[in-house]
C-alpha cells in the first residue's frame, strides 16, 4: 500500500443522494470533454460532483481540466506522470474518503470516454445499485465502463 491510499471510513457521514462521478484520463481530451459535457447539460442528478483523475496527459488534456476545475465543472487531481488506470481510480477514491466532510452517498465510475446519452442515465444505475445493495455496504460503489 503506498502512503497516498486512504482507506474509506467506517461509519462515514453520507451525504444522502450526493454522487461522485470519477474518471481517470490519459490523452483524452476530446474524450473527456465530450463526458464532462454529458455529465453538466444532460445528465439530470441535482446533487453531482464529478472528480477527474489526469495522469500527465500531454494532448492538451491537463489544461482544459484544469480551465474546467477552475469554472467548477469537477474537481481535477492531476498527476505529472501517468500512474495507469487502478491506481488513478484509487487516488479519486482516496480523494473522496479523506476529505473532511459528508462522503458521497455513491461513487459512479466513468472511462472517459463514456457519453451519458440520457437524462435519467445516473438515476437508472443508482436504482439498479440500491436494489442490489445491501444497507450496511461500507462503501457503494456503482462501476460503469465503455462497451
Amino acid at each position: 500500500m503506498t502512503s497516498d491510499v486512504a482507506w474509506w471510513p467506517e461509519d462515514p457521514e453520507i451525504d444522502a443522494g450526493r454522487v461522485a462521478a470519477l474518471t481517470v484520463s490519459y490523452n483524452t481530451r476530446e474524450l473527456t470533454a465530450f463526458l464532462l459535457w454529458s455529465l453538466r447539460t444532460i445528465v439530470t442528478w441535482p446533487n453531482l460532483e464529478i472528480v477527474v483523475v489526469d495522469n500527465g496527459s500531454r494532448d492538451g488534456s491537463a489544461r482544459m481540466l484544469a480551465q474546467a476545475a477552475d469554472d467548477g465543472v469537477c474537481t481535477l487531481l492531476a498527476n505529472d506522470d501517468n500512474r495507469q488506470h487502478g491506481p488513478g481510480l484509487n487516488q479519486g477514491i482516496s480523494h473522496l474518503a479523506s476529505r473532511p466532510g459528508p462522503r458521497p452517498e455513491w461513487i459512479w465510475i466513468l472511462d472517459s470516454d463514456v457519453v451519458a446519452t440520457r437524462p435519467d442515465a445516473l438515476s437508472a444505475a443508482v436504482e439498479t445499485a440500491r436494489q442490489n445493495t445491501t444497507p450496511r455496504s461500507p462503501a457503494r460503489i456503482s462501476a460503469t465502463g465503455s462497451s
